[in-house]
């Protein structure tokens, strides 16, 4: 439950910033901008006891699904997307399947990554 709360005060303070877009956007693009919004999320929480190197998996985690959505669709203003459907998003990142997904995948690509360093 303390990651629900969590989740709802990073979310609120990402929410925050730029003017909204329209565009649709791909199932893969909205999964990513989801995934993006959890790390972020997680790594705005204030109060967090997160370990430095947590801080900084969770910040990894930022910058890939950041950099997945602006390679992917960089005519997109992602941050004011975010905020033009919050609601949408934030649903999203409430949802546990969700968050697992995110966590499931992210930790996949740091283990290839691992994996591609000790070869």
């Amino acid at each position: 439950m303390t990651i629900t709360v969590a989740l709802v005060a990073g979310v609120a303070g990402l929410l925050m910033s730029s003017t909204s877009q329209a565009e649709d956007i791909s199932q893969q693009s909205r999964d990513d901008l989801t995934c993006f919004a959890v790390f972020a999320a997680i790594y705005g929480t204030p109060n967090s006891e997160m370990t430095v190197d947590e801080r900084q998996a969770i910040g990894s985690g930022i910058t890939y699904y950041l950099g997945r959505l602006e390679g992917r669709e960089p005519q997109i203003d992602w941050l004011a997307y975010l905020q033009a459907h919050e609601q949408e998003i934030y649903s999203r990142v409430l949802d546990e399947q969700q968050f697992n997904r995110c966590a499931t995948e992210f930790t996949a690509v740091g283990a290839r990554m691992a994996a591609t360093g000790s070869n």
